[in-house]
């Protein structure tokens, strides 16, 4: 069962209640904070099948994954060196990016004594990291604030101290506003 996502205004009160060594306590793991699909002409070579993907099918329409907040873990385990959480299309990935240029299977996540690792494990559209390609089956060293692209899909890797800052920064929603 992959990880949930949330959207950054749904952390924003939780974040407020804390402190952010406190915040930091509580999420020991960093996250991947979606920023955009770049959806300009792509020849891309995934096939896609109306397969299953989150929840047994496809998304309905584009993806909208601007602003959400995938935590960079494993879901029911606790974080240790060496465990990898893999990124793909499908639910049977850690982490479920489902757009038709994101592989079944693309890359995963290795922490190594407080590094974290990307690996492209070979995926059809590569992935690129700060707008370099990734090498494939190669660990690249990855960074807070760094910007990952799998596929066409951009995200900003951040630590959890980061991602404090950015929520106790974004501005308190108006009245009325849902």
């Amino acid at each position: 069962m992959p990880v949930d996502a949330k959207m950054l205004n749904e952390m924003v009160p939780l974040a407020r209640a804390m402190t952010g060594d406190s915040f930091c306590q509580r999420f020991t793991h960093p996250f991947m904070v979606g920023k955009e699909v770049i959806e300009e002409e792509f020849n891309f070579r995934t096939v896609v099948a109306r397969e299953s993907t989150l929840q047994g099918k496809a998304p309905d329409g584009p993806l909208r994954i601007r602003d959400q907040v995938f935590p960079i873990l494993k879901p029911g385990e606790a974080l240790k060196d060496g465990t990898r959480i893999f990124l793909g299309r499908v639910a049977s990935n850690d982490l479920v990016v489902p757009h038709p240029t994101v592989s079944k299977l693309h890359a995963y996540f290795v922490r190594e004594k407080d590094r974290w690792w990307l690996v492209d494990v070979g995926s059809s559209n590569g992935t690129k990291l700060n707008g370099m390609r990734a090498p494939v089956r190669a660990k690249v060293s990855i960074n807070d604030g760094d910007t990952l692209l799998f596929g066409r899909c951009a995200f900003t890797f951040m630590s959890a101290r980061r991602l404090f800052e950015r929520l106790t920064a974004m501005p308190e929603p108006s009245p009325g506003a849902s």
